[in-house]
């Protein structure tokens, strides 16, 4: 965005984007959380937190929108105290830490555009790359299974997904990812996603 002003990088996809923008400008990230949460008096909302690595990130979430609601709190300014928070799985790192996320958000969603081309140093915007872009990739197999085990460990005991290409519900089964509902296949661009609800209850 033009307005930011941000420096040109040579690598954008690993570089400061999505999340990173959001801790390193906390003041445009405060104004944003401010506006989701006076609007979610007006109807259910949910916020999800893309390109998520480590821990860490989400405690400085939780502590920026715990500052947010205690100034709406001393404004009067009413909001609803039941806006579920949620991250984007996209990166290894938070696929194979995704146990420990798990214990402070209310839900995931699996982006495997961007978890397949870091984890298989593949470029999905390069036309040449092809067949090293497989994004039914054992290894990409495996790190859902993990997610889903690991959320289930916290009890996200139910999974909706949503994809936005044909999958092979032979390669999902083969790894026992059986609690996987609501299959949707209805474009040739893989956007697969998964999103693990707490409490026994289907999110989507």
């Amino acid at each position: 965005v033009d307005y930011f002003n941000m420096p040109k990088e040579e690598n954008p996809a690993m570089g400061i984007r999505a999340i990173r923008i959001c801790l390193q400008r906390p003041d445009i990230f405060k104004t944003q959380l401010r506006a989701l949460y006076r609007a979610s008096v007006f109807g259910k909302l949910a916020i999800m937190f893309p390109m998520i690595a480590s821990e860490w990130e989400i405690v400085k979430i939780l502590e920026i929108i715990d500052e947010v609601k205690a100034e709406l709190d001393s404004e009067g300014i009413a909001y609803s105290k039941n806006v579920e928070l949620g991250c984007m799985i996209e990166t290894p790192a938070a696929a194979v830490i995704s146990d420990i996320l798990s214990k402070h958000l209310d839900f995931f969603s699996i982006g495997t555009n961007d978890l397949t081309q870091y984890t298989l140093a593949a470029d999905r915007q390069n036309p040449d790359i092809g067949k090293f872009c497989d994004t039914h990739h054992v290894a990409i197999l495996r790190l859902i299974n993990m997610i889903v085990k690991n959320a289930h460990k916290n009890k996200f005991n139910k999974i909706n997904e949503n994809t936005g290409m044909k999958v092979i519900r032979a390669s999902l089964e083969s790894i026992n990812c059986s609690n996987i509902l609501d299959y949707n296949f209805n474009s040739t661009e893989f956007i697969y996603t998964l999103k693990l609800k707490k409490e026994g209850l289907i999110y989507g």
